[in-house]
């Protein structure tokens, strides 16, 4: 599948929009959806993005901090069963460490991007996630960088990640 072929949906941050500049950058490589979320909600933005997913049937979904506690919770759900990109996940976050909440699903394949220096979301909340799911499947990338993650506007390394989580993906399903 070509790259402008692929369907990314990205779930921004809670301070955040579609308008950010990791969504723009991976608009100009891939066939990129996105929602603005009011961010006020968790369950209203979940449910818009679960609608999200129905109308687009992505290839795969990046979610960045409170977008990736969305998509973690979808990937919970059921409601999204693909690869996914987790940059800087607020998931853990959002669980206060909960054990019984932290897992992510068999058979998925997760690709967590996180930051060394980030200051808002712990890093440990990521590395432990990175640790549930298929192991073969479940990837940890930590880069050094804060929250905000500028270093993946502009970055092969960001973009091999969706490319590789779908390719993943789906030779795991063959």
């Amino acid at each position: 599948m070509s790259d402008k072929a692929l369907k990314v949906l990205y779930i921004h941050g809670r301070e955040s929009s579609s308008q950010t500049g990791k969504c723009q950058f991976l608009k100009q490589h891939f066939n990129v959806y996105a929602a603005d979320m009011p961010t006020q909600d968790f369950d209203a933005d979940l449910r818009l993005q679960e609608k999200f997913v129905k109308e687009i049937q992505p290839d795969v979904i990046v979610g960045s901090s409170y977008g990736g506690a969305i998509a973690v919770t979808m990937l919970q759900k059921g409601t999204w069963k693909g690869p996914t990109i987790l940059l800087a996940q607020a998931f853990v976050r959002y669980q206060s460490y909960d054990p019984s909440k932290l897992w992510l699903p068999e058979g998925v394949a997760i690709t967590l991007i996180h930051g060394t220096k980030d200051k808002i979301v712990e890093i440990e909340g990521s590395r432990l996630l990175a640790t549930k799911g298929t192991p073969q499947l479940v990837e940890m990338i930590e880069v050094s960088d804060e929250h905000q993650l500028h270093s993946l506007i502009d970055s092969q390394m960001f973009l091999d990640s969706v490319r590789e989580v779908y390719e993943k993906q789906k030779g795991y399903q063959d």
